[in-house]
């Protein structure tokens, strides 16, 4: 008989995905406005910021510790669900940068040029 994994919903996990998810937002709305010099005020919010993604990291380990690896039915559940998404969001997002950094790069060096043109 196979075990069954059952999830506990805890209020505290919501409230941390919650002020992750603030975190995030805050780092990337920084990076936006930190066009002016830097300040101790953007490194704070920046440093705080960037605490967004390590919260979710850790949130998704704790969710997986109590969970049954030995069952064949359950290793597969998690790659098929868990394991193949993320490396197939890791891919796609890692190619996506890889393109648009080269388009970046590709327009700075036609504006340089037409600068030295004229």
């Amino acid at each position: 008989m196979s075990r069954h994994y059952q999830h506990n919903h805890y209020l505290w996990i919501d409230v941390a995905r919650i002020f992750a998810i603030f975190l995030v937002i805050l780092n990337h709305v920084n990076e936006q406005i930190n066009v002016t010099p830097i300040t101790g005020k953007t490194i704070s919010i920046e440093f705080l910021g960037r605490l967004g993604v390590p919260v979710f990291l850790i949130l998704s380990g704790y969710l997986m510790i109590n969970r049954d690896y030995s069952n064949k039915i359950m290793i597969k559940k998690f790659t098929k669900h868990n394991l193949f998404s993320i490396v197939c969001s890791s891919l796609f997002w890692t190619a996506f940068f890889s393109v648009y950094g080269r388009l970046q790069e590709l327009t700075e060096h036609c504006k340089l040029l037409k600068n030295l043109s004229w």
